[in-house]
């Protein structure tokens, strides 16, 4: 699951305990489902013209965005879809996944997307839509809050740890640390 750094930040604090995407892929999903999070990410400075997996087999350490500005020696901000597995460090496990109209969103349920009211949630909304394509999907549907689509609502828990160290360590595994650190390993 792609996420931009504001979105990772409110999961990551509690605020958003469930978000909605334009219908697709993810209407697949279901209960119990994990989704790991791909999150903007930045490599060495010395590694900016690698591909990432083979600039992490080079030197694993790399900075997410999301803990604030990189120390020294890190370079541009790399997007979401670009990051390898190997260097996820959450993921979220699915409560519920249901369809749902966008207009059809309560105050309740933008508070659960981390937004004050709907009004906030609308603009929020409309403001991504125009930014990532002009108010059109990846598939070339209508997705701004007027015409209102129909999106996938998916409701989770946030699990500070990578899919493979959960399963390896059970659910009480502490929180990776996250900074300037390796990749998480994979076994």
């Amino acid at each position: 699951l792609n996420l931009l750094v504001p979105d990772v930040n409110a999961i990551r604090s509690g605020r958003k305990r469930q978000l909605r995407q334009p219908k697709g892929l993810l209407a697949n999903c279901a209960p119990g489902d994990r989704l790991w999070i791909r999150e903007p990410f930045r490599l060495r400075d010395s590694l900016g013209n690698y591909a990432p997996t083979a600039a992490i087999q080079r030197d694993p350490r790399i900075w997410y965005p999301a803990d604030g500005p990189a120390p020294p020696g890190f370079g541009r901000v790399r997007f979401a879809r670009e990051m390898p597995r190997a260097c996820h460090r959450a993921h979220l496990l699915l409560n519920f996944v249901r369809l749902a109209w966008l207009q059809d969103t309560t105050d309740v349920e933008a508070q659960a997307e981390g937004f004050a009211d709907r009004a906030e949630f609308h603009a929020a909304w409309d403001a991504q839509a125009m930014a990532n394509g002009n108010g059109f999907s990846i598939s070339g549907e209508r997705i701004r809050w007027c015409d209102d689509p129909q999106v996938t609502v998916l409701g989770f828990e946030f699990l500070d740890v990578p899919v493979d160290q959960l399963r390896d360590c059970g659910a009480s595994s502490p929180s990776i640390e996250t900074g300037d650190r390796p990749c998480p390993s994979r076994r």
